[in-house]
């Protein structure tokens, strides 16, 4: 969420603008309840807060790559 230039917010907001249809899952050090509803009605399908757990990462990106499975 915290980046030099531009926040992942902004990011977020420029790829959906690109295609509403590119998944996005927003990767943050800091969980902020605010943020991530705001992020979620911004588009994005998931909030993962560091450390980052890569059983969870792996299961979200198989979540799209194979929905339904």
């Amino acid at each position: 969420m915290m980046m030099p230039g531009m926040t992942g917010f902004e990011v977020l907001k420029k790829i959906k603008t690109i295609d509403a249809n590119i998944p996005v899952a927003m990767v943050t050090g800091v969980w902020d309840t605010d943020e991530a509803k705001r992020c979620f009605e911004a588009g994005a399908y998931e909030y993962i807060t560091k450390p980052i757990n890569f059983e969870q990462i792996e299961r979200v990106i198989l979540i799209k790559l194979f929905p339904g499975e």
